[in-house]
C-alpha cells in the first residue's frame, strides 16, 4: 500500500559490539537485514540508526540499493555519541513516516536494551495510537558477555575494575513489543527466527 511502510530502527550502541552472539551482536544483526532486503520485493522500508541520539539511514522506499550499501558498512563507531536510546529512533521513525505521508506503518526495532525502560514502554505505547505499531529482535543472550572499546583491545569496566557484562532482558523487550501492538523474536546462539515471519506476523 502506497500509505504504508516498514521502518527498521537499528541500535549502533557500543553493547551491539558484545560478541555473545557471533561474529558479534551488530555483524548478525547486518547478516539478518541483508537477507530480510533479498526477499521482501517491492515493500516501502526504511532505515534509522540511534545511540544515544537517533538518526536516518534512508527514507522509505522500494528501492533498497542504498540501504543495502549502508548496513554493509554499519558499525557503533559511526554515531557520535554513545549511549542507549531506542525511544529517540521511534521518534524519528514516526517522524520519517509522516514526514512522507505514510499514514499506517510497522516498525521493527533491533536492540539489546535501553537505558531507560519507562521511556520505551511510554514510546511504544505512543507508536501504538498513532497506527505505527512496534515489534522487537532482542539481539544477544540473557547471560551477556563484555562490552569492547578501543577496536577490541580493551573492554569497558566498573570503577573497582570488574568488567561491564551487557546482558538483554528478554522479558522487559517483550512487554514492549506487547505494549506496542506487536511481536518480539529473540537473537542469540540459542534461538534464531527469521526477521520475515516476524514482519509477516503483524500483517
Amino acid at each position: 500500500r502506497s500509505d504504508s511502510a516498514l521502518m527498521l530502527v537499528v541500535d549502533l550502541s557500543r553493547s551491539m559490539d558484545v560478541t555473545d552472539v557471533l561474529p558479534s551482536r551488530l555483524e548478525r544483526v547486518k547478516k539478518q537485514l541483508l537477507d530480510y532486503l533479498s526477499q521482501s520485493g517491492e515493500r516501502n522500508i526504511g532505515l534509522v540508526l540511534f545511540a544515544e541520539y537517533a538518526y536516518m539511514g534512508a527514507p522509505a522506499s522500494t528501492d533498497f540499493s542504498t540501504m543495502i550499501d549502508i548496513i554493509k558498512h554499519l558499525d557503533t563507531e559511526m554515531v557520535p555519541a554513545q549511549g542507549s536510546r531506542p525511544e529517540k529512533g521511534l521518534e524519528r521513525a514516526w517522524s520519517l513516516l509522516q514526514g512522507s505521508g505514510h499514514t499506517r506503518g510497522r516498525i521493527v526495532l533491533i536492540t539489546d536494551g535501553s537505558h531507560d525502560q519507562k521511556a520505551l514502554i511510554a514510546a511504544a505505547k505512543k507508536g501504538r495510537t498513532m497506527q505505527y505499531p512496534l515489534s522487537i529482535v532482542a539481539v544477544g543472550t540473557v547471560r551477556g558477555g563484555p562490552v569492547p572499546i578501543n577496536g577490541g583491545a580493551d573492554f569497558i569496566r566498573h570503577t573497582d575494575g570488574r568488567l561491564v557484562s551487557a546482558e538483554v532482558d528478554v522479558g522487559f523487550l517483550r512487554r514492549v513489543a506487547s505494549a506496542g501492538g506487536g511481536a518480539m523474536i529473540h537473537l542469540d546462539e540459542e534461538h534464531f527466527h527469521d526477521l520475515q515471519s516476524l514482519v509477516a506476523s503483524g500483517r
